[in-house]
């Protein structure tokens, strides 16, 4: 579902929420006079979902530092392969070196693209890899001079190889459906009883309603943000690429 969409049906959800819960309050216990006393059972409740909600904050944003990691591994990964090619003859050389700088024109023009036009780099960067494997393999099939340097570089291909698939994949996972549901039906039910506990007051305030809908829709909103890289506003950071890029065309 589209995050937008989404934002605009759960903050109405959790305002109503709290309003079923006031509406609860007033018709049932304040104007029939009857007396209703908090057991402290409400406040455990509610310091509850502030734990539930904080937990899954730092899960997602734990995740998220995971991914910048990888990406500043994989830059690592290319920069050292680049660099390792220099020493071996000039065909693998090439083949290489021109390989890694296509990887990270590719990273610095898909830090400035939008989410169709990644889709498009990512399948662009798979055959990247693939046709360099190929390359490679025709190059040590054909010279067997070429043999001893193709395997010197292969441990660096290897491992910017399984980077680029670790860092892909990342991407695409996402926080277990059963969590996001527990979260957003736990914040409803909450909701409830904010809007229940505020509903036997002479006087309505609206105060601490207010707060609760705007800070829990926020924090839910970044959750799920966080848990979306590719689309979402909190995207890790490319500039790694531009600067390894820039690094070695100038």
């Amino acid at each position: 579902m589209n995050l937008t969409l989404f934002a605009i049906c759960y903050v109405t959800a959790l305002s109503t929420a709290v309003y079923i819960g006031y509406r609860i309050a007033r018709n049932k216990y304040f104007l029939q006079k009857r007396n209703w006393k908090a057991s402290g059972v409400e406040t455990s409740i509610i310091s509850l979902f502030g734990l539930i909600l904080s937990f899954t904050l730092l899960l997602s944003g734990n995740a998220s530092k995971d991914r910048l990691n990888l990406i500043h591994e994989h830059v690592d990964a290319l920069s050292t392969l680049y660099r390792d090619a220099s020493f071996v003859s000039v065909p693998v050389r090439d083949t290489v070196q021109s390989f890694v700088l296509q990887i990270l024109e590719e990273k610095v023009f898909e830090d400035r693209s939008n989410a169709f036009e990644e889709d498009t780099l990512i399948v662009s960067s798979n055959r990247l890899y693939k046709n360099l494997w190929l390359s490679l393999l025709s190059m040590h099939d054909k010279d067997p001079q070429l043999k001893s340097d193709i395997k010197a570089i292969m441990v660096g291909v290897n491992n910017a190889t399984a980077l680029h698939y670790r860092i892909e994949y990342g991407a695409i996972e996402r926080m277990p459906w059963i969590l996001i549901a527990m979260i957003t039906i736990c914040s409803l039910l909450v909701g409830v009883l904010v809007g229940f506990s505020n509903g036997f007051n002479e006087n309505d305030h609206y105060l601490a309603p207010i707060v609760f809908v705007i800070m829990t829709s926020i924090m839910v909103m970044v959750i799920l943000d966080i848990n979306n890289p590719k689309k979402g506003f909190f995207r890790p950071s490319l500039n790694n690429y531009t600067n390894a890029y820039n690094e070695f065309v100038m």
